[in-house]
């Protein structure tokens, strides 16, 4: 028998919010500021995607709070506060 290797997809922003804890909207900022690494599956219009490497990385240089009762502007001051 051999043995097989499973690969991830990559992460949806969906995805990565969740993971993180905070809104979507934190992920696409971070994105757009190039804070964290996304791909388009299809071009300009294509979805966003995340490869696990590149959240790592996020995660190792920036601290993120949970989202709870704080606003979307909370939430990204203190990421781009680091």
């Amino acid at each position: 028998m051999s043995e097989q290797t499973s690969v991830k997809p990559d992460m949806s922003v969906i995805q990565v919010a969740e993971r993180m804890q905070v809104a979507r909207a934190v992920v696409y900022d971070l994105i757009h500021a190039g804070r964290l690494k996304a791909y388009r599956t299809n071009g300009k219009r294509g979805y966003l995607r995340i490869e696990e490497s590149a959240l790592n990385e996020f995660r190792k240089q920036n601290i993120v709070t949970p989202k709870g009762k704080r606003s979307k502007k909370d939430m990204l001051d203190e990421v781009f506060a680091q």
